[in-house]
C-alpha cells in the first residue's frame, strides 16, 4: 500500500492493523478506537475490503491492486468492485488517528479455514508496524468435535506469528481469553491456551507480543450484552443453564486503553495481561441488568446442571448456537481475574452501570 495521494503528500504515521477472523469484533474495536461508528459490524470478508482510515478530510480513495488511487463518489464503500481493490483510504477526524493509521482488516468468512489458505490474507499488512489479532470464535461452523476451535486459535495464531515475522511486522498484540489454559475443560478455552503457547515460545527478540486475557467485554456493537438482549425479547421467561457462573465485564474501551499502553510501552512486550471490569457479576445477575435496562420484566429460571447439558446438545444442532456444549463447559470456569492487568497499566476500570444504559434502553 501506498500513503501517498496525487494531490497532497500525508505525514507517514505509525500503522495498526487490526486482523483476525469474521466477526471477531475487529470492527467493534476500530469503531471504539475512533470513538465513532465508522466501520461496518458484522461483514463479511467478502463484502468489504480493508478499510485504511487516517487523519483527514475528504472523500474515500479506492486503492486498486495496481496501486491507482481513485476517489470514490459519495463516500459508499459499496461502490468500490472487490476483486480490483487492495484497500480503502477513509479520512476521520478521531483523537487516534493523530497517532497511528488503524488498518481494519477484512475477516476470514470461514473460521474453519485451513491455515495456509487463511495466511494469504497476510500480504495485506505487510506494511502494518504493529498487527491486533483478535483470535476468537465462540462456536463452530458445522461440527468438527472441536477442529474448528484449534484451526482458528492455535494454527491460525501460528500462521500470523509466522507471517509477522517473516514479513517484518515487529509489533503483536493477542487478544486472548480469561483463564485460556491448555488444560481448560472447553475446546474454546484450551485451543486458546495453545495460541498463548505459541507466542510464549516465540522469542520477543523476534516478535514483540503482548497478551491479552479479559472477561467477557460489552460495549456498543459487542455481542455479549446485545445478545441477551435478543433473547430476552422473546419470551417471558429465560431458561438460564448456569446461572451462577461469575464474570467480571471489561468495557470495551478500557480494552482500547490497554492496547494502546502497551504500543508505547516496551515494558509490556512479553507479558500476560488479565482485564475485568471493576464489579464481580453472577450470570443471572448479568441477565436481570440487561433486562431492566429494556424495561422488561422476565422470569429468569435457573436450569440443573442435567437439564442445562441437555438443552446445550439439542443447541448444538441449532443454527447460531445459542448455548452450545462447549460453551456450558466454558461457564464452569468463573471468568474473574486473580489480577487485575487494567490496574498495572494504569487504568481505571469502567461499570457497566456507567455505560450499557447508553446503548441498551426500553423503546
Amino acid at each position: 500500500m501506498t500513503d501517498e495521494t496525487h494531490a497532497t503528500p500525508r505525514p507517514k504515521r505509525p500503522r495498526l492493523a487490526l486482523l483476525g477472523e469474521f466477526s471477531a469484533g475487529k470492527s467493534t474495536l476500530a469503531n471504539a478506537l475512533l470513538r465513532q461508528a465508522a466501520s461496518p459490524v458484522q461483514v463479511t470478508a467478502t463484502h468489504a475490503p480493508p478499510l485504511w482510515y487516517q487523519l483527514g478530510q475528504g472523500p474515500v480513495v479506492q486503492i486498486t491492486d495496481a496501486g491507482e488511487e481513485r476517489p470514490l463518489h459519495g463516500d459508499d464503500i459499496n461502490a468500490a468492485a472487490l476483486a480490483e481493490t487492495r484497500a480503502l483510504r477513509v479520512p476521520r477526524d478521531a483523537g487516534i488517528l493523530e497517532q497511528v493509521d488503524l488498518i481494519d482488516m477484512p475477516g476470514s468468512a470461514d473460521p474453519n479455514l485451513d491455515p495456509e489458505a487463511w495466511a494469504a490474507l497476510t500480504p495485506l499488512f505487510t506494511s502494518a508496524d504493529a498487527v491486533i489479532y483478535l483470535v476468537g470464535i465462540l462456536n463452530e461452523r458445522g461440527h468438527h468435535r472441536g477442529r474448528g476451535f484449534y484451526v482458528a486459535h492455535e494454527a491460525l495464531t501460528k500462521s500470523v506469528i509466522s507471517a509477522c515475522i517473516e514479513q517484518g511486522v515487529p509489533r503483536l498484540l493477542q487478544m486472548s481469553a480469561l483463564k485460556a489454559n491448555t488444560k481448560a475443560p472447553s475446546d474454546y478455552l484450551k485451543s486458546k491456551g495453545l495460541a498463548e503457547a505459541a507466542l510464549h515460545a516465540t522469542p520477543t527478540s523476534s516478535l514483540a507480543w503482548t497478551i491479552f486475557q479479559p472477561s467477557v467485554i460489552f460495549g456498543p456493537g459487542a455481542s455479549f450484552m446485545n445478545r441477551f438482549a435478543s433473547l430476552l425479547k422473546l419470551a417471558p421467561f429465560m431458561p438460564l443453564a448456569k446461572p451462577n457462573a461469575r464474570f467480571a465485564p471489561v468495557y470495551v474501551g478500557d480494552v482500547v486503553a490497554a492496547f494502546m499502553r502497551a504500543l508505547s510501552d516496551t515494558a509490556t512486550i512479553g507479558q500476560s495481561y488479565e482485564l475485568c471490569g471493576p464489579r464481580v457479576y453472577s450470570l443471572r445477575e448479568l441477565v436481570r441488568f440487561v433486562s431492566e435496562q429494556l424495561g422488561l420484566k422476565r422470569w429468569i429460571i435457573g436450569l440443573p446442571d442435567p437439564i442445562a447439558k441437555l438443552q446445550a446438545r439439542i443447541f448444538d444442532f441449532v443454527p447460531g448456537k445459542p448455548l452450545s456444549t462447549d460453551n456450558l463447559r466454558s461457564l464452569s470456569v468463573h471468568s474473574i481475574c486473580d489480577e487485575n492487568g487494567l490496574a498495572e497499566l494504569g487504568i481505571k476500570p469502567t461499570s457497566i452501570e456507567a455505560i450499557v444504559p447508553g446503548y441498551l434502553s426500553a423503546d
